[in-house]
């Protein structure tokens, strides 16, 4: 070959060689500065992983006291639940014991039907609300009024 040929090719290929060089270089340069930007958003992600682990620990405290609390309500309710069963038991046999005597066999005259009359059920020039009643006579013929009661479904 001729050496002008040579050298011409030589030349030309050492060009080409720099601006493939110099291009590949580029390429680096921006390789590098995506690396460097996906290290940033590793990063970050490492900072809010942090985060929600923080966020995961107070829920779980949360749920925890939010649980204790709840039992502790339970069992006050159902403290609260039974005196007032107790209550309406000591309310009911109370009314019983003031209805009992009342309404025993033996202390009206089976003859005598019992007469009933009712109250109005409410009184407005009082400004009060009466319920209902029942008169009954006696043997020796006096009367005795006996009140109705919403109780009285409890105690039968």
């Amino acid at each position: 070959m001729d050496q002008e040929l040579v050298q011409y090719l030589d030349t030309r290929f050492q060009s080409l060689e720099q601006r493939i060089d110099q291009q590949f270089g580029q390429v680096d340069q921006r390789f590098e500065g995506i690396d460097r930007r996906f290290e940033q958003i590793d990063h970050r992600f490492e900072q809010i992983d942090g985060r929600f682990e923080g966020i995961d620990r107070q829920f779980q405290e949360f749920r925890g006291e939010m649980n204790e609390r709840l039992e502790e309500v339970k069992r006050h309710t159902g403290v609260l639940v039974e005196d007032l069963r107790y209550q309406v038991r000591l309310v009911a046999e109370g009314f019983a014991t003031f209805v009992e005597p009342k309404t025993k066999p033996g202390l009206t005259n089976a003859s005598a039907k019992p007469r009933r009359c009712s109250a109005p059920r409410s009184n407005t020039s009082l400004g009060k609300t009466t319920s209902s009643a029942s008169v009954s006579r006696t043997s020796n013929g006096t009367s005795r009024i006996s009140p109705s009661s919403p109780f009285s479904s409890i105690l039968m």
